[in-house]
């Protein structure tokens, strides 16, 4: 018994040893291996019960493989148990430190990865297009218009990823120019009306508290982050209902209201909807999305010096108001003045997950 006592902590030492996590050697309700990391965390546990330390599923031999959580230190370590023959090892594993900043570069590493394919993609459609469209053939152009589409699916979630990237490390720029913030809601309202004309979705309708309302910002951000508001809001309302862009000023702040009478968030649910990936969403729901749209929005809104505030009724719809900041007189003297775009390609992106292929039919593109 001594002997294998004494090969199993020559194995142990041989397998941990060098390890930089802390790992525990258990065995009979006791401790037969602590490496250089865990007597480092654990100066004590040698002289205590393990059970003083670990709760009783850690310590037996059933499961024989799990992974969990424990409190020390005040700091949350992920434990990995497994079984060699009659010792159960614990390995701890200390919470990240950079996990923010892993999370950004793995991020926007992602979405330029998904991008470069995207650019080659782009680049065949715009020339098959024509020639597909030429052919008068309407099975064969819609089965164009579902690969465009998917194109402009795939581009949201590209850009959503790097703005989420941005938002997890709390970074971000952007590029201000002036323009006019009633007219930009007033047209997206618009082309996204016209976009959803003939789809099974609410009434879309728009009102300007301000006739005006002067604004420096990033424009391309400000439309992105309407537009996911108004995708969110036609995605949970059923045809019938209503989705309202709002357009107001309270003293010296810009608010940008979209309320809808649809379906609603359930109060259990409301408190981590502003948090990535946190609202549980239906992955048959053709709309659900990847759940970025609220983190694009709130994100937007904080670049902005904003911010964005949720209320709902299950049953009876949701209403998310965006507040930022309305510039002084003397930045939008020497600002450019927007000519706003008119084309569609970020209502095209934006609204996609709401939007049938049929309006990427060429008509639609040109």
């Amino acid at each position: 018994m001594a002997e294998k006592n004494k090969n199993n902590l020559k194995t142990l030492r041989g397998l941990f040893g060098a390890m930089p996590q802390a790992v525990v050697a258990l065995a009979d309700g006791g401790v037969v291996y602590l490496n250089a990391a865990a007597e480092r965390l654990l100066p004590a546990l040698e002289a205590e019960r393990p059970s003083e330390t670990f709760p009783e599923t850690f310590i037996g031999t059933e499961p024989s493989e799990f992974t969990s959580e424990l409190l020390l230190r005040g700091e949350r370590y992920t434990v990995i148990g497994a079984m060699m023959d009659d010792v159960r090892v614990l390995s701890l594993y200390p919470p990240a430190r950079d996990d923010a900043e892993e999370g950004d570069r793995a991020l926007h590493a992602v979405a330029g990865g998904v991008r470069k394919p995207l650019s080659a993609l782009r680049l065949a459609f715009d020339f098959a297009l024509p020639a597909i469209d030429a052919l008068e053939n309407t099975k064969i152009s819609l089965y164009s218009a579902m690969m465009y589409h998917s194109f402009y699916e795939l581009l949201r979630i590209s850009s959503h990823l790097d703005i989420v990237a941005d938002a997890l490390n709390a970074t971000g720029r952007i590029e201000p120019t002036g323009f006019d913030l009633t007219a930009l809601c007033r047209r997206l309202t618009e082309t996204a009306r016209h976009l959803a004309q003939t789809q099974d979705t609410a009434a879309i309708l728009f009102e300007a508290r301000e006739r005006s309302l002067p604004f420096r910002g990033d424009s391309e951000l400000i439309e992105s982050m309407v537009l996911n508001l108004l995708c969110n809001a036609l995605a949970f309302t059923p045809k019938g209902g209503e989705v309202f862009l709002i357009v107001s000023r309270s003293g010296n702040n810009a608010l940008i209201t979209v309320r809808d009478t649809g379906v609603g968030i359930p109060p259990e649910r409301q408190q981590t909807v502003w948090a990535r990936y946190a609202y549980e969403r239906d992955v048959t729901d053709a709309k659900a999305g990847p759940g970025f749209g609220l983190t694009v929005v709130q994100h937007v809104a904080r670049l902005h010096g904003g911010f964005a505030v949720l209320e709902s009724a299950l049953g009876r719809g949701t209403t998310v108001t965006v507040s930022i900041p309305l510039a002084e007189k003397n930045e939008l003297r020497d600002a450019p003045q927007d000519v706003l775009p008119q084309g569609v390609r970020l209502p095209l992106t934006e609204l996609s997950p709401i939007l049938g292929s049929d309006k990427y039919l060429q008509r639609y593109l040109d």
